[in-house]
């Protein structure tokens, strides 16, 4: 299982990859990306949904640096969690913006990872992340710039 918790920084490989089987081998078809209450105020459910976020993502933030940093497992419960190192350079417009800023903003994410047992396939994934600049100026101080 530990091998597992790397799936989510390969969700954002294969996707910069355009490698979409390599995906489907690693992801239930329902698994469900649980909701920050920021970003996202709904979980996204299925593998098209959570597709369809990582696009968008990628859309907005050109990730140039993904590292794992740390991981821990719960073998018993099938589930673990990885920290990552990320760098992210905002390429795209998100909602209240005009255009792009092209800076870089470098933070830290958890991420709770959990795997069915059988399928090894990854069912659940909740992220809490920090913010980028662009997400701090939109949606913590609206107007500010």
């Amino acid at each position: 299982m530990f091998k597992n918790a790397l799936v989510v920084p390969q969700l954002h490989c294969c996707l910069a990859c355009g490698l979409l089987q390599d995906l489907k081998e690693m992801v239930a078809d329902d698994c469900v990306f649980k909701a920050d209450g920021v970003l996202y105020t709904d979980d996204l459910k299925g593998l098209p949904a959570i597709l369809h976020a990582l696009e968008r993502e990628h859309s907005i933030y050109e990730h140039s640096t993904y590292y794992p940093v740390a991981v821990a497992a719960n073998e018993d419960d099938n589930i673990a969690f990885v920290g990552v190192a990320w760098e992210y350079k905002n390429v795209g417009s998100l909602q209240g913006m005009e255009k792009p800023t092209n800076r870089t903003s470098k933070g830290f994410s958890i991420k709770q990872l959990k795997f069915d047992p059988n399928s090894n396939k990854l069912v659940l994934s909740r992220v809490n992340r920090q913010m980028t600049q662009e997400e701090r100026e939109v949606l913590v101080n609206p107007g500010s710039k």
